[in-house]
């Protein structure tokens, strides 16, 4: 069964095999009306760049900021994740935006990101980290958390773009568990709950 959630689906079903792993990840889905300016605004921009094939456009129904990436997880932990997002608390109230573009060589990747990282989301963070430690499944490696929505991949040498317009997060919204599919052509996201 699915259902909508800021442009993607939601899929409820059984978990698969236990003996089986799932890659998964906790985030954010950018809101609806920024996808939608931000989806045009960034086409326009590639039309325009004599390097467009250099790098691949990350699809916008795979656009999102993430929280905590969990890795290869066993299906059977499933059910206790699902629990303990479920009972996670919502977003703080205090604005979240990404505001700057940024070219990161190492990655290469272009992503929206921000220097001004409000200290309730610092706070945020770091007790979904505590909220998760005891499950085991926490891959942070004690990297400080630097919230970015990615763009571009496979970026040899900063793209020349448009300015793209900030990403709020204004209202309180809990974060979905979302699993991460990889194939042949990149990744695809799915919204387990």
């Amino acid at each position: 069964m699915a259902n909508a959630v800021e442009g993607h689906s939601v899929t409820t079903r059984a978990a698969p095999d236990a003996s089986v792993t799932v890659r998964l990840f906790l985030a954010l889905p950018p809101p609806e009306a920024w996808r939608h300016t931000a989806t045009r605004r960034l086409g326009e921009a590639l039309q325009t760049h004599p390097t467009a094939t250099d790098f691949r456009l990350v699809p916008a129904r795979n656009w999102h900021v993430t929280l905590l990436f969990f890795g290869e997880v066993p299906c059977a932990q499933l059910p206790q994740l699902h629990k303990t997002v479920q009972g996670l608390p919502a977003t703080p109230r205090v604005s979240l935006v990404l505001d700057r573009i940024a070219f990161w060589p190492n990655a290469r990747v272009v992503v929206l990101t921000t220097d001004r990282l409000p200290a309730a989301w610092r706070d945020y963070h770091q007790a979904l980290v505590a909220a998760f430690q005891p499950l085991g499944v926490v891959d942070e490696k004690g990297r400080p958390w630097h919230p970015h929505l990615t763009l571009l991949r496979g970026v040899r040498a900063s793209p020349m773009l448009l300015e793209l317009p900030p990403c709020r997060w204004q209202r309180p919204m809990r974060p979905f568990l979302y699993r991460s599919h990889l194939g042949r052509d990149g990744a695809r996201y799915e919204v387990l709950g």
